[in-house]
């Protein structure tokens, strides 16, 4: 397998992400006005990724291929995470790069060389992921998927594809208004809503053998009338026409999403979509009084590794032998 474009592009992007500091000889690459970047490193990328993809002769195969790049970018992961806010500020000039494909606006908009490298790099980075993500929409491959299970952050992605159905955002439109949303530790409700309809719809997807046995579990704690409408947002991710009502605390419904997420029972989409979505779609009792999910409240109990829950409901146990779930009561 032919990684040189590859290790290039991680190479130019291994500025330390602390003190706005930068590595000399790779800052003065990357300040060089005479500086292609399309054809030192886009284009080479773009071409080595899809022959080592036509390669692999197996889904599993690419599938690990996928992974292994996405390993390769842990530290500039790190750069553009500490780096959100001068990303978030600078979206319109990426965007003009987007469209001009002239890297020759960055350096007249921005003064600063670390931002200006800061800016360049997170092009390449952004770039190099709208092609990994084409190659798995090529070969159906679940970008999002494959990401959520290597650990990396794809919020920090302007674009992402889902590739499993062969839909793409509107790149430039994306782009321009929901680079802030993207970037944002905590985006709200109404930016959420936005990338829902302005881009490819992200939300929960249950593995389809788990589903009966997750909806029986749960709809005794609903009333009658709202068991069809349950079985719908479990099965399809989607949004009921009204908050459903849970019977009992909210921390134990919020506890059976954090098991299943965490078990990758559920998949598609970040921990903050999921949040976001059992925040749209369910209400709990707490002293025979109805309340509303709180997208903090929610956040405190899904993003963590172990249960608040004094009293689940449910665990999630592994078979071995069997390389399956259950869901026990």
């Amino acid at each position: 397998m032919n990684t040189i474009a590859l290790e290039n592009s991680v190479r130019i992007m291994s500025l330390p992400y602390l003190n706005n500091k930068v590595n000399t000889s790779i800052a003065q690459e990357i300040l060089d006005p005479e500086q292609n970047f399309d054809k030192s490193f886009l284009e080479p990328f773009s071409r080595e990724l899809e022959q080592n993809m036509a390669d692999k002769e197996t889904d599993k195969g690419r599938e690990t291929l996928i992974k292994y790049y996405i390993k390769q970018y842990k530290q500039a992961e790190l750069l553009f995470t500490f780096n959100g806010s001068l990303i978030r500020n600078n979206k319109n000039i990426i965007n003009k790069w987007n469209k001009d494909h002239n890297s020759q606006f960055v350096f007249d908009q921005i003064k600063n060389d670390y931002e200006i490298c800061v800016i360049i790099v997170y092009y390449i980075f952004d770039r190099n992921f709208y092609d990994i993500q084409s190659n798995c929409k090529e070969y159906g491959l679940n970008f999002i998927d494959i990401a959520i299970r290597s650990k990396f952050n794809i919020d920090i992605l302007q674009t992402v594809v889902d590739t499993t159905t062969g839909k793409d955002l509107i790149r430039d439109k994306y782009l321009t208004k929901t680079l802030s949303v993207l970037i944002d530790k905590t985006p709200t409700v109404n930016e959420i809503d936005f990338i829902k309809h302005e881009s490819v719809e992200i939300k929960p997807i249950i593995k389809s053998d788990l589903i009966l046995p997750i909806y029986n579990l749960l709809r005794e704690r609903f009333s009658k009338n709202d068991h069809e409408e349950l079985n719908n947002v479990l099965s399809n991710g989607c949004i009921a026409p009204e908050k459903l009502l849970y019977n009992g605390a909210g921390n134990q419904l919020a506890d059976v999403f954090r098991q299943l997420y965490n078990n990758q029972i559920i998949t598609g989409c970040t921990k903050k979509i999921l949040e976001e979505w059992i925040y749209k779609n369910f209400k709990y009792i707490h002293l025979d009084t109805t309340n509303h999910f709180s997208l903090r409240y929610l956040n405190d109990i899904i993003s963590c590794k172990e249960t608040k829950c004094k009293n689940p409901i449910m665990r999630v146990e592994y078979d071995n032998e069997l390389g399956s779930f259950s869901i026990i009561p």
